[in-house]
């Protein structure tokens, strides 16, 4: 819940102290969020789950579970945040997109090393992208030269997805 316990709640309850939220988003088992602090820098954030380091904060397995917030990296301007199943993806204000977790089925674009990267990795190299979005396995994203639908990057297993052309 990142609220630091471990134990499950049938009613909501505040995840953290901390204010300046400016956008959450759950995976499977994790959540990650970007918050603005009192100084205005847009921080990462990571907490939940973390078998395949999917909350970017360099290690991976069950001793490495938070039950409250971390931050993620030292980066400070993140605009965009999205859970996936066992991996996150983040979007920094240059366009540049950035993965972690799993990426055994091409989550981060590409197949790394060891099915996994426990840090913030770039993915699409030189493309800028406006917008990202995870799922289970799947990864969409929105080039800001805003191609059409066809030409948009899908990667994983179920890339059959529809979309919206905006």
């Amino acid at each position: 819940l990142g609220n630091g316990s471990a134990v499950g709640s049938g009613l909501p309850v505040q995840v953290s102290e901390m204010r300046g939220w400016v956008s959450v988003s759950a995976g499977r088992a994790h959540a990650v969020g970007i918050r603005v602090n009192e100084a205005g820098v847009r921080e990462l954030w990571a907490w939940g789950a973390n078998e395949f380091g999917q909350l970017g904060i360099g290690m991976s397995g069950v001793s490495a579970y938070r039950t409250a917030p971390v931050g993620v990296g030292v980066e400070k301007t993140w605009v965009g945040v999205s859970g996936g199943g066992a991996f996150s993806l983040a979007l920094k204000a240059d366009g540049s997109l950035w993965g972690f977790g799993t990426g055994a089925l091409m989550e981060l674009g590409a197949v790394v090393s060891g099915g996994m990267s426990k840090v913030p990795v770039a993915v699409g190299g030189a493309l800028r992208f406006k917008a990202v979005a995870a799922g289970g396995s799947l990864r969409g994203s929105r080039p800001a030269s805003r191609r059409p639908p066809a030409q948009r990057r899908l990667h994983g297993p179920h890339s059959r997805a529809r979309h919206d052309g905006g």
